[in-house]
């Protein structure tokens, strides 16, 4: 989730996103500036009211979003959200917290891994442990840190062991911008194409 101060229109989520949920919306056509990724965003309706449990606050936090084309991320929620749940945004040289209720939750990068040590509440350890080792096929079984320098290192959910996996190819990314690349761990885990869906 994006807490974006500079989104002056309503709590947004994107087409991809309320699909995997199967949030039910009715259609609403209608462009607004915001978080896309070309400067506007392509309304196609408005959802449900949706709950969203935030680390560290107690309280689920109820969204009725907008659902739009080509988000930059999956929720997007500013003023209007912040204002609705007398939030406040907080920031030092070493780290930003959200604060929610009177509850502060640190903010982590889109690049962080949920399972990351900056995650401490148990519900989202849980939940994504669970999700991690709900699916029994092989490539479920590795969780890869994306960040700078940890290019080279997974860790098997089963066994715990490093694995190192090198790129099939040569690839630049743009900063805040990811994609796929063909990787290999030279026999030492099971490698499948993934796409998109894998990931959301």
């Amino acid at each position: 989730m994006m807490i974006d101060s500079g989104n002056l229109a309503q709590d947004l989520v994107s087409l991809e996103f309320a699909e995997l949920i199967g949030a039910e919306y009715r259609p609403h056509q209608q462009k607004v500036g915001t978080a896309a990724k070309g400067g506007t965003v392509t309304i196609v309706g408005r959802c449900k009211p949706i709950k969203l449990f935030i680390e560290n606050v107690p309280q689920a936090v109820v969204i009725k979003p907008y659902v739009v084309k080509e988000l930059s991320c999956p929720i997007n929620v500013g003023r209007a959200f912040l204002g609705r749940y007398k939030g406040k945004l907080e920031f030092s040289p070493e780290a930003g917290f959200l604060e929610i209720q009177g509850q502060k939750t640190r903010l982590i990068s889109r690049s962080d891994v949920l399972n990351c040590p900056l995650v401490t509440d148990s519900r989202i350890k849980k939940k994504v442990s669970e999700t991690l080792l709900r699916d029994s096929s092989p490539h479920q079984g590795l969780v890869y840190d994306g960040r700078e320098g940890a290019c080279t290192m997974v860790e098997t959910i089963s066994g715990h062991q490093d694995v190192k996996v090198t790129a099939k190819e040569k690839v630049t990314l743009d900063p805040l911008s990811a994609k796929f690349v063909r990787v290999s761990t030279n026999g030492q885990a099971p490698v499948r194409e993934s796409h998109k869906a894998d990931f959301c």
